[in-house]
C-alpha cells in the first residue's frame, strides 16, 4: 500500500482530499465535484445493479481514461499501469472495499439499431425518461435534481455525444440504463422492484434510440476553419423554421466561461453555439442556436424552481467591431472592445430586453448604455431545451460607429450566451473569442 499512498499523495489528494472525502483544495471549483471515496459510491461500473462496488477493472478504466467533461484527467501515459493499480489498492482502503463484486452486467439479448428499434425506443423514452432528460433528450428536467452529496446535478444532453462520461455507443448506454448511476437520481431500470422497470429488449430499444440522438452538426470541429459564410438570398427568412435557413452553411463555435476581475471561476453547461447567416442587397440576418437545459426568465415561477440563488435572464449577444474593418486594424479586445477598437454589441434577453451597445472596454454592460434608437431587429424562442434567436440589421448604416459589412470582406465576429439559471449575468457569461463572418459574392457557389 505504501507505493499507492505515495502516488495518491503526489497526484490525487488536491482534488479528492487527504482522507479521500472529495474535499481537496483544488476540488472546490470543480463541477461535478471530485469523488468522495469514503462513501463507496462509484458512478461508472460494470457490476450488476444488485452490487454496490465496482470491479477493480472499472476503477482502472476511470483513472486511465479519465471522465469526459469533468476535472478527472486521463492518467495513462502519465502513470504506469503498475502505478495505477497501486493507487487503486490505496483508494479502496478509503471505502473499506474488502470484497469484490460477484455479478457483472449482462449484455445478452442485444438488439442492434434499426428504424423499428429506434421507434420503439422513442415511445419508451417518452414514457420513462423524458421527465429528467426532456422530450427531445436535451437534458432539460422538469424538476431540480441533486446527488447524494447535495450537489446540483444535470441529466445528460443526449444530442451532445461528446459529453458522455463513458462513451455513447448503444452498448455503453445500455449499461448505464441497466446498472444505474449510484449517488445520482439515475436508477437501474433492470431492477424488477423499480417503478420504471424495463425488460432487456426495452432497455436495448431505448439505448438504440438515445445513441441515435447525437447531433454531429452541432459540434465544433477544429479543422473546419474559423469563417461563417453568409450566402445571398433575395428574400430573407423571418421565422425560425423557414426552410431557407437550411440553405445557409452552419458553423458551430466553442463557448468558454468569461474570466473577469472580481468574478469567481465558474462552470457553464452551454459549451457551443451554432450560427447561420444570409444577406441580400439591404440586410444581413443571423440565426443563432444553442442548447440550454433550462428556460430562465426573471420572475418566471417555473424558472425559479430550477435556479440556485438569484435567477437571471437567459440571453445571447453578437459582437462586431465598429466601422469598416481593415486588414491592418487589430481585432478589439475580447468582449467589451478597447479605446482604439470599439465594438457593437447586439443583445437579446429572455425577458424581450433588446440592446445595441457601443463599447470601448470601459463601459458597464448595462441597458443604461444601450442606444435609444436600435438599428437591429431581433427575436428569440425557447423550445424543448434549445434557444433560437434571429438577429437582423442593415448591411450598411449612416452611423460611423456601426459595424459595416462588405462583400468579399471578412469581418470579425464573436458570440456570447448567458445561462440565467446558472447565475450568469453582466460580465459573468460564456463567449467564443473572435471568429469571422464572410459575405459571399452572389452566384459564386462555394467560392469566397
Amino acid at each position: 500500500m505504501g507505493a499507492g499512498k505515495e502516488i495518491y499523495n503526489r497526484e490525487c489528494w488536491k482534488c479528492h482530499g487527504k482522507e479521500g472525502k472529495g474535499n481537496g483544495t483544488d476540488g472546490e471549483n470543480l463541477d461535478p465535484r471530485p469523488r468522495d471515496f469514503t462513501s463507496g459510491l462509484f458512478k461508472y461500473r460494470t457490476s450488476s445493479y444488485r452490487e454496490v462496488l465496482p470491479f477493480d477493472r472499472d476503477l482502472f478504466q476511470t483513472i486511465s481514461e479519465g471522465l469526459t467533461g469533468t476535472g478527472m484527467p486521463a492518467w495513462k501515459g502519465k502513470l504506469s499501469e503498475k502505478d495505477i493499480w497501486d493507487a487503486i489498492a490505496y483508494i479502496k482502503i478509503f471505502a473499506g472495499m474488502d470484497e469484490a463484486p460477484k455479478e457483472k452486467v449482462s449484455y445478452t439479448g442485444r438488439i442492434r439499431p434499426s428504424p423499428d428499434s429506434i421507434a420503439k425506443g422513442r415511445e419508451l423514452f417518452l414514457d420513462r425518461c423524458a421527465e429528467c432528460h426532456g422530450e427531445e433528450g436535451r437534458g432539460n428536467p422538469s424538476k431540480k435534481l441533486k446527488d447524494e452529496w447535495g450537489n446540483k446535478i444535470w441529466p445528460r444532453d443526449f444530442t451532445k455525444g461528446y459529453t458522455f462520461r463513458i462513451g455513447n455507443t448503444p452498448r455503453e448506454i445500455y449499461a448505464r440504463i441497466a446498472i444505474g448511476i449510484l449517488g445520482t437520481p439515475m436508477p437501474s431500470f433492470a431492477d424488477p422492484n423499480s417503478k420504471k422497470f424495463l425488460n432487456t429488449a426495452e432497455m436495448w430499444h431505448i439505448a438504440n434510440y438515445v445513441s441515435s440522438l447525437e447531433n454531429k452538426e452541432r459540434v465544433f470541429k477544429e479543422g473546419k476553419g474559423k469563417v461563417l459564410i453568409a450566402k445571398f438570398k433575395e428574400t430573407l427568412p423571418e421565422e425560425f423554421d423557414d426552410p431557407l435557413w437550411k440553405e445557409a452553411p452552419s458553423f458551430t463555435f466553442p463557448l468558454n466561461p468569461q474570466i473577469s476581475a472580481g468574478i469567481k471561476p465558474f462552470n457553464s453547461l452551454i459549451d457551443t453555439i451554432t450560427a447561420r447567416a444570409l444577406y441580400n442587397d439591404n440586410e444581413i440576418t443571423f440565426l443563432l442556436e444553442w442548447n440550454d437545459r433550462t428556460y430562465s426568465k426573471s420572475g418566471d415561477p417555473d424558472s425559479e424552481k430550477l435556479a440556485d440563488g438569484e435567477l437571471y435572464n437567459d440571453a445571447a449577444a453578437l459582437y462586431i467591431p465598429a466601422g469598416v474593418v481593415r486588414e491592418d486594424v487589430s481585432k478589439p479586445y475580447f468582449g467589451l472592445g478597447d479605446e482604439k477598437n470599439p465594438v457593437n454589441v447586439w443583445y437579446l434577453a429572455a425577458n424581450s430586453l433588446k440592446m445595441e451597445l457601443d463599447l470601448k472596454g470601459t463601459e458597464v454592460f448595462d441597458s443604461k448604455n444601450s442606444r435609444k434608437k436600435l438599428m437591429v431587429n431581433s427575436k428569440g424562442e425557447y423550445k424543448n431545451g434549445i434557444w433560437r434567436a434571429i438577429i437582423k440589421r442593415a448591411i450598411k448604416t449612416p452611423q460611423e460607429q456601426d459595424a459595416q459589412f462588405e462583400v468579399r470582406r471578412l469581418t470579425p465576429l464573436a458570440l456570447a450566451t448567458w445561462d440565467g439559471t446558472n447565475g450568469e449575468n453582466g460580465l459573468k457569461h460564456t463567449f467564443t473569442g473572435w471568429f469571422w463572418v464572410g459575405i459571399q459574392p452572389q452566384g459564386t457557389g462555394g467560392c469566397f
